[in-house]
């Protein structure tokens, strides 16, 4: 997570397997990790293409800008990195200039400062998944706990 700053709500953050979740309107509880899929080839195509820009927030920040629009939806439904391309709905995180958090998003009402600290209570890959208690309790998360007790953090 390099070039990212985090601010972890209270400073508590756990590590699980995974963390369960009832976000894709099913009434169903589904890995998050399963959301990120690091084989997609046209997300890795345009990955490729950002990561080259002298200026990815920038360009990174063009290119969300180029294909979303802002719309609103009632509850969470969380996205694998397909279907944001395909919906046109995109947020990410990551270090500014200066020592900011700067978020590049589309998915917020025209006038929202993309500047500023952002409190994490949560975050995943395909591997691990992170939460304080704050976030599993915020977005209703169930937990798997690590098989082995020696790798919790």
């Amino acid at each position: 997570m390099k070039g990212i700053s985090v601010v972890v709500g209270d400073g508590k953050i756990k590590r699980y397997d995974d963390l369960l979740a009832d976000v894709r309107h099913d009434h169903e509880h589904h890995s998050i990790r399963s959301l990120v899929q690091v084989n997609d080839q046209e997300v890795r195509d345009i990955a490729r293409v950002l990561v080259q820009s002298p200026d990815f927030i920038n360009t990174a920040q063009e290119f969300v800008n180029s294909f979303t629009t802002y719309g609103s939806e009632v509850g969470d439904f969380w996205r694998t990195p397909s279907e944001t391309l395909e919906k046109r709905t995109a947020v990410v995180v990551t270090k500014g200039e200066g020592g900011e958090d700067r978020i590049i998003e589309s998915t917020a009402p025209p006038g929202k400062s993309t500047r500023g600290k952002y409190v994490i209570y949560g975050m995943f890959n395909d591997c691990y998944a992170f939460s304080t208690d704050i976030g599993l309790k915020e977005f209703d998360l169930k937990t798997v706990e690590l098989a082995e007790p020696s790798l919790r953090r």
